[in-house]
């Protein structure tokens, strides 16, 4: 069975034109190299497990998936809100 990844988001909600801050972890431990996924844009973590996206100008006021993988892992996802 694969490690499974989690991920989280910061701000819980956010602005069109803001940045969100995903961070992938492993039972606690930084993935570094993993790719997020959030609203068509992909972003690939760095050695904290940290990963920026910012939220495209006139994106709807809503639920928005996203998504976190890498090779050996089980994908995660979280659920990120734009107001």
């Amino acid at each position: 069975m694969l490690p499974k990844l989690t991920l989280t988001g910061a701000p819980a909600t956010v602005a069109p034109g803001k940045v969100v801050t995903f961070t992938v972890t492993d039972v606690g431990d930084p993935v570094a190299g993993a790719t997020v996924t959030f609203l068509g844009k992909n972003a690939t973590t760095n050695s904290s497990g940290v990963a920026t996206i910012t939220v495209p100008a006139g994106t709807a006021a809503g639920s928005y998936p996203a998504t976190a993988a890498k090779t050996g892992y089980t994908s995660a996802t979280f659920t990120e809100k734009v107001s």
